[in-house]
């Protein structure tokens, strides 16, 4: 299975090309979570492309070790965040 961080990394780079800005938060601790914390992607993109990103970036990275569509689609929906907290002039998908 792949590592949550790693998968993010990779949809931070993607999001970045061009005039995108977004940032990996490796320790988010938000509302409610008790002092759990998970990897989550800052930025101002809309939540589509940031999930767009994170289903490319697990894709690519379960290519390499692909038996069967079924894996791939596994780690994608691992992987999709489902929460998201507004820091003021951007968002953190987690």
């Amino acid at each position: 299975m792949l590592d949550t961080t790693d998968v993010y990394r990779k949809a931070v780079e993607m999001l970045t090309v061009g005039d995108q800005e977004a940032s990996l938060y490796e320790n988010y601790s938000g509302r409610a979570m008790f002092g759990a914390t998970v990897p989550g992607i800052v930025t101002d993109v809309c939540g589509p492309k940031v999930g767009a990103a994170i289903t490319i970036a697990a894709i690519s990275l379960t290519l390499e070790n692909c038996e069967n569509v079924y894996d791939v689609m596994g780690e994608i929906w691992v992987h999709i965040p489902v929460r998201t907290d507004n820091m003021g002039l951007s968002f953190i998908y987690y």
